[in-house]
């Protein structure tokens, strides 16, 4: 997790099957500084909740389709050309990982990481360069005073849930029709929105239609083709893809012909 800098994202290029995670405070900052690009002050508004909207998205899958439906939106307005081009070459090619679901459960910015720099700044090093000795004396300090500080504010293993959300969480419930909460998954459920743009049933129908179900086999053709008779079986059993209509059905031993009967109709 870090700014836009090259040279940490240059330094990721040479971990093999790392994500360069990248910080969402200032994706949207820097966006907000290319507004003039956007001369309508209108347009811009419904750019940026465009950009907001996308960093909810929850997996990879869904970014890419999501992603790729705001970038045909912006291009049927010119006036968005200029901002378009950029925001898809530095926020959708270059570093792309700024949603929450490139990481869930993951922080979405690293401001905890700069904040903790400034207190190094201004109570250690006072923004000074040190000899080695008195950075090693300096770092010291720095241990022993954040050794204390843990001991003080223990690390959170596990979230703490208001009062307050408790009672809208509560109120919420007392609204909900149970009958639209839908088990997706082992552990995922859909439920109704306090914004509602469809019902739960249709969601789940889009969302599986735009997903097919990643399987990998560990069989020979599996790991080298990455497709094999076992995990396409599967998604058939499954109705994420239909069998073929021409299986089942014997071809012929003659060719077939070019021109059809007469008196019928295409």
């Amino acid at each position: 997790m870090a700014d836009g800098a090259a040279g940490i994202t240059s330094a990721m290029c040479e971990l093999p099957q790392a994500c360069r995670l990248m910080c969402w405070a200032h994706v949207i900052r820097k966006s907000r500084e290319h507004r003039k690009l956007v001369l309508d002050k209108e347009k811009w508004l419904a750019i940026e909740k465009d950009i907001v909207n996308l960093q909810l998205v929850f997996n990879d899958h869904l970014f890419g389709s999501a992603a790729r439906l705001m970038i045909m939106k912006w291009t049927a307005d010119k006036d968005l050309d200029a901002f378009r081009k950029y925001f898809e070459d530095q926020w959708l090619l270059s570093l792309p990982f700024w949603y929450e679901g490139s990481a869930n459960l993951s922080p979405s910015t690293n401001n905890g990481l700069e904040s903790l720099n400034g207190k190094i700044k201004q109570m250690y090093t006072l923004c000074n360069k040190f000899s080695l000795s008195s950075f090693l004396q300096t770092a010291e300090r720095m241990l022993y005073d954040w050794s204390l500080a843990s001991a003080n504010t223990p690390f959170a293993i596990q979230i703490e849930f208001t009062n307050d959300l408790a009672t809208r969480a509560y109120q919420w419930l007392q609204k909900l029709d149970r009958t639209k909460v839908l088990h997706l998954g082992a552990a995922s459920y859909v439920v109704p929105s306090s914004e509602p743009k469809m019902g739960t049933s249709l969601w789940v129908q889009y969302y599986h239609s735009i997903l097919t179900p990643p399987l990998f086999c560990s069989c020979k053709y599996g790991l080298k083709e990455y497709s094999c008779v076992h995990s396409l079986g599967l998604i058939m059993m499954w109705d994420h893809r239909k069998v073929p209509q021409a299986l089942g059905i014997r071809r012929g031993k003659d060719r077939p012909k070019k021109v059809k009967l007469a008196l019928t109709k295409d």
